[in-house]
């Protein structure tokens, strides 16, 4: 890995003070570990600020992306639990490996905003809120694709008028009763055995229960659906709300198109037809929420003007 110090010198000027203080407070958390495992891990968090950080970054900057560690206590403790005795090397909670990104700490509210809504970054491709590789910065997408400007930031959905947010929970609900639809007209009719996993080709290449398809299938459908219900009933802030709708929306259409699949008895498929099959859905139906919930507030902002 690069030395710690030449990464934070190739930080911007703004960065490194900020930097340098939330990473001696993790440093001292950390002093009951090897100081090579230690240093391991600072690299990690500087790697990750340095990627997400801009030329003309401020200080506001550096702690929206130390605030996806948590506090240094948080963070320190997330490590200590992930290394657990020391007799077995595991990998911290957040970081990368081989330069793919990886995250490992349950989704938060805060960190699916910070990844999927972010107009100021020009990354369109940021690490994934939850697992390895990378997701869509939304917001990013949005701006270079000329429907948003940099700097329109969160401050259009709270424009959003109150009459239009039940569109947000009605998304995931829809989701939910298509998934109860395609099980009641197709279940009791299919196979014992259907398939599961398709091969490169697109050919299936597995097989399995349909009722235990259902079974995953179902939590992969209705536990969003519940955290939905939970994230717009509990939050005060629209752009929250309606992040957590179009998180758990995304959720949801795994679970309905790997059921369809298997319950329709698709056994061959065109891969890459499959591919976006998959793809366009899940990634499609959080971008048309939260670029259409901005777009209108902007609306309702310029009428008020």
């Amino acid at each position: 890995m690069t030395d710690i110090k030449t990464m934070m010198a190739a930080l911007p000027a703004a960065a490194r003070g900020p930097l340098d203080s939330w990473i001696g407070q993790l440093r001292m958390e950390l002093r009951s570990l090897p100081a090579v495992t230690s240093n391991e891990i600072v690299e990690e968090v500087v790697a990750h600020v340095a990627d997400a950080l801009l030329s003309d970054v401020v200080a506001d900057d550096v702690t929206a992306a130390l605030a996806e560690f948590g506090t240094p206590s948080e963070y320190a403790a997330a490590v200590q639990e992930a290394l657990g005795d020391g007799k077995e090397v595991r990998l911290p909670v957040t970081g990368r490996l081989l330069g793919v990104p990886y995250e490992l700490r349950m989704p938060t509210t805060a960190r699916v905003r910070s990844r999927w809504w972010d107009t100021s970054n020009p990354k369109v491709l940021v690490p994934k809120v939850f697992g390895v590789g990378w997701t869509i910065n939304f917001g990013g997408l949005a701006v270079k694709m000329g429907l948003l400007h940099a700097d329109d930031g969160d401050e259009p959905f709270e424009a959003v008028p109150d009459r239009v947010m039940w569109i947000a929970l009605a998304v995931p609900s829809s989701l939910l009763a298509l998934f109860v639809g395609i099980w009641a007209w197709k279940h009791g009719g299919a196979p014992a055995q259907v398939p599961s996993h398709w091969g490169p080709s697109g050919a299936a290449d597995d097989w399995a229960s349909k009722d235990t398809l259902l079974a995953l299938s179902g939590v992969g459908v209705l536990a969003p659906y519940l955290w939905a219900l939970w994230g717009y009933f509990s939050r005060e802030s629209k752009l929250s709300r309606i992040i957590i709708c179009a998180f758990a929306a995304s959720l949801q259409m795994i679970g309905v198109l790997i059921y369809s699949m298997s319950i329709f008895e698709l056994e061959n498929a065109n891969p890459v037809a499959m591919v976006f099959g998959l793809l366009v859905p899940i990634m499609g139906i959080p971008f048309a929420m939260l670029v259409g919930y901005a777009r209108l507030g902007m609306s309702q902002e310029l009428d008020r003007g």
